[in-house]
C-alpha cells in the first residue's frame, strides 16, 4: 500500500482520529472580572454589616465560593480590597444617587 492508500484506510483513520478529553463538569469557567465583582460585593455587605474593622475575610469567602488565593489574587490584603469597595462601589453608588440627579 502506498501513503495515499493507507491515509484513506479504515484503519488508519481510526488509530489518528483525535478524541477531545471530557470537560470537567461542575467547575465552571474561570471569569476573574465576575470573581471579583463578587468579591467587592460581598466585602461591601460585610462591611455594611459590621464595619470594616470587624469584617471578617472567612465570611467573605463563604458567601462568594471563592478560595483565599483567589481573593489575594485580586487584592493583595484587606486594606486594598476595602479601598476597592470604597473606590468601586460606595463612591459609584453616592454618584448615582448624590450627584447624578
Amino acid at each position: 500500500m502506498g501513503p495515499r492508500q493507507l491515509q484513506s484506510h479504515p484503519a488508519y483513520l481510526l488509530v489518528c482520529w483525535r478524541v477531545e478529553p471530557p470537560r470537567r463538569s461542575g467547575a465552571p469557567p474561570r471569569d476573574p472580572e465576575r470573581t471579583r465583582e463578587l468579591l467587592l460585593q460581598a466585602t461591601f455587605r460585610e462591611m455594611y454589616r459590621s464595619g470594616y474593622q470587624s469584617a471578617d475575610l472567612d465570611a467573605i469567602l463563604a458567601a462568594t465560593g471563592v478560595t483565599k488565593g483567589s481573593l489575594y489574587c485580586h487584592f493583595d490584603n484587606k486594606e486594598t480590597l476595602g479601598s476597592a469597595v470604597v473606590d468601586e462601589i460606595i463612591a459609584s453608588n453616592l454618584h448615582q444617587e448624590r450627584v447624578r440627579p
